[in-house]
């Protein structure tokens, strides 16, 4: 005999639809028998949602063999399920749910899809191996306000009109220049207290940006002051110009007033919470100083005089750099903090000092030489902290 006979019998879940392979090769629907070729054979049995193992069964000469296989599920297991019980669940293109589905699907690629009147529409495309539980929970936002969940709202495109001002103070860096600072002792003055020029402003833009550079107009206008001492303490001769004599204390109030314009390139990176933007560029600034002296004698009579000259002004090139952190409150606007450098330079166009004058004395009678007066020279460098808003783009 060449032959020998085998039956196989399979039961579980899915054994209804099942089919019977023998040694890879579907033979039929379960149950199933037949004669084999004598030899090792491989049986097992598949369907669309479970199958068996494969067993092994040795056919010998007038042999007749069982198999029992028992099946277990091959599917896979979806859930979806929506943040508020709403909205229609598709799967493949088929509608499985009201804001819930849980269920059976085959091995391989599915499309997951679920949408409501009035909401952005969610769709995801998933892979599920054999046995695998895939859960997906889904939080629908509502049309125009993607990302809802956030303050924010839905974020803009970085591209687009934007404009800004602020509020800023200002403290000059390296001094101001004045003739006290550079000719102190020329004036016959045995020691000067120089302090640097402090003050104010405000400031405004308004620019064009493509993500993530713009460029922009930049306008400040700045008030600044120092108060500056000259001691004169009468040890010199009347060759010297200014003598030294009187003993004597002269203040020297500074106060300047201008602004500037300037063209910048800023460029910005952000995040849903925070934006953060560095700006530079080169303009030109115009300032105009005003000085006022006041003379105490040092001698005990407590005689005094006053001088205030007619103001000066000067033009110059200038410098813009900024560097700032917005908190945005909304997609378009920010409050931001940050620091402000405005250079320009008090000797290249215009007016910086005033002349000699002649017929200042004390109210003892005491002349006071007046000679001429730098208010300023050199460069002029403020660094200025500020608050301000941005807006846009």
């Amino acid at each position: 005999m060449s032959a020998a006979h085998l039956a196989v019998r399979v039961t579980g879940p899915g054994s209804d639809a099942i089919r019977v392979l023998v040694d890879g090769i579907d033979v039929g629907a379960a149950p199933w028998e037949a004669d084999l070729p004598l030899g090792t054979h491989q049986v097992s049995a598949q369907s669309s949602t479970a199958s068996a193992a494969p067993q092994t069964v040795v056919m010998t000469p007038g042999s007749s063999t069982t198999v029992d296989l028992v099946t277990s599920p091959t599917v896979a297991h979806l859930q979806v399920r929506t943040s508020d019980g709403k909205a229609s669940i598709f799967v493949d293109g088929t509608v499985r749910g009201e804001g819930a589905f849980e269920g059976d699907v085959l091995p391989g690629p599915h499309t997951i899809v679920v949408t409501r009147e009035g909401f952005e529409r969610f769709e995801k495309a998933i892979t599920l191996a054999e046995r695998q539980t895939w859960a997906e929970a889904v939080t629908l936002q509502p049309v125009g306000a993607t990302g809802a969940t956030s303050p924010l709202g839905a974020e803009r495109a970085f591209e687009g009109l934007y404009g800004g001002f602020g509020l800023t103070g200002a403290v000059g860096v390296g001094g101001q220049g004045t003739e006290l600072e550079t000719n102190c002792n020329t004036l016959g003055a045995a020691s000067c207290d120089t302090p640097s020029p402090a003050g104010g402003g405000a400031f405004g833009y308004v620019g064009y940006t493509w993500n993530p550079v713009g460029f922009e107009l930049f306008l400040v206008g700045l008030a600044d002051q120092t108060k500056q001492v000259a001691h004169f303490t009468g040890v010199g001769t009347m060759a010297q110009l200014p003598a030294s004599l009187p003993a004597r204390d002269e203040t020297f109030q500074f106060v300047g007033v201008g602004g500037g314009a300037a063209v910048r390139a800023r460029a910005s990176f952000q995040n849903r919470l925070v934006r953060g933007s560095l700006a530079g560029g080169v303009g030109f600034a115009y300032r105009e100083i005003f000085m006022s002296r006041g003379v105490k004698a040092t001698d005990g009579s407590g005689a005094k005089a006053s001088y205030a000259p007619q103001s000066v002004g000067y033009a110059s090139p200038a410098i813009s750099v900024e560097g700032a952190i917005q908190i945005r409150v909304t997609p378009a606007i920010g409050i931001a903090l940050g620091l402000q450098m405005w250079a320009d330079n008090a000797s290249i166009a215009g007016d910086n000092s005033v002349p000699p004058a002649q017929g200042n004395v004390l109210s003892n009678g005491a002349a006071v030489p007046t000679p001429a007066y730098h208010l300023a020279s050199g460069p002029q460098i403020l660094l200025m902290p500020f608050v301000g808003m941005q807006f846009g783009p």
